[in-house]
């Protein structure tokens, strides 16, 4: 695992302009382990993952624990980089119980996940199959998709179109 400052990812997302969304309700308690077990699952060819820090409404104890550092500031554009199946499920488990907004990013990048303070999971793609197999996945497992609220655009994102 390694943490790193990574500026501009974020604005970089947040200019990009995604084709396909499906969002879906982070659930709470013992569930938030099952959630992201699920997304790492329906992920099989996905070995590593960068989590990064959008914005953290509290102080990030899970974060914390799993990187072994309550030294470590963890602040806007800081990415945390994690190999291994068992290490993706942890670090966005740790996320989502942190509340706070962060991007999730697999490799292979089928699909980036915004994660936000009012526990909504969206994941955005440029393909509609990545989407409809993660959606697949997620409903089977018991996880409810929400209703679309389509994401606004950086003016710079549009203008590309």
């Amino acid at each position: 695992m390694r943490v790193r400052l990574n500026p501009g990812t974020i604005k970089k997302f947040g200019r990009t302009a995604w084709r396909y969304q499906r969002t879906y309700q982070i659930p709470a308690g013992k569930n938030v382990a099952r959630f992201a077990s699920a997304i790492i699952q329906a992920l099989e060819e996905a070995r590593d993952a960068n989590l990064t820090v959008d914005n953290l409404v509290f102080e990030p104890e899970h974060l914390k624990t799993l990187i072994g550092s309550n030294e470590m500031h963890l602040e806007h554009d800081v990415t945390i980089e994690v190999e291994g199946r068992d290490a993706l499920i942890q670090v966005l488990e740790a996320a989502m119980k942190d509340i706070g907004d962060f991007l999730f990013v697999p490799r292979p990048k089928r699909f980036v996940l915004y994660a936000d303070r009012n526990q909504r999971a969206t994941f955005f793609s440029q393909s509609a199959a990545s989407l409809n197999k993660m959606s697949e996945f997620l409903s089977n497992e018991g996880f409810q998709e929400l209703p679309v609220r389509r994401r606004a655009q950086h003016p710079e994102a549009v203008e590309r179109r």
